[in-house]
């Protein structure tokens, strides 16, 4: 469903970025892979980063994760 929700932000203008931890990467270059415009981060960004990139984002669709809470 996620892939879903992602193309649908993504059709209307929105940027979309995954983010995750590296076991969770495979699942997130799925969508990436078949939503063309999706940017993923899974696994990439170190704390400090994380939280910034968490910081600029006006929507976050997650499930229950440590980046969550």
């Amino acid at each position: 469903h996620f892939a879903e929700v992602a193309r649908r932000y993504r059709d209307v203008g929105a940027q979309v970025v995954l983010i995750g931890s590296p076991p969770e990467a495979p699942l997130t270059k799925v969508i990436a892979d078949t939503t063309p415009g999706v940017l993923d981060l899974a696994g990439k960004p170190a704390l400090p980063e994380l939280l910034e990139l968490l910081a600029a984002g006006d929507l976050l669709i997650s499930n229950d994760s440590g980046a969550m809470h």
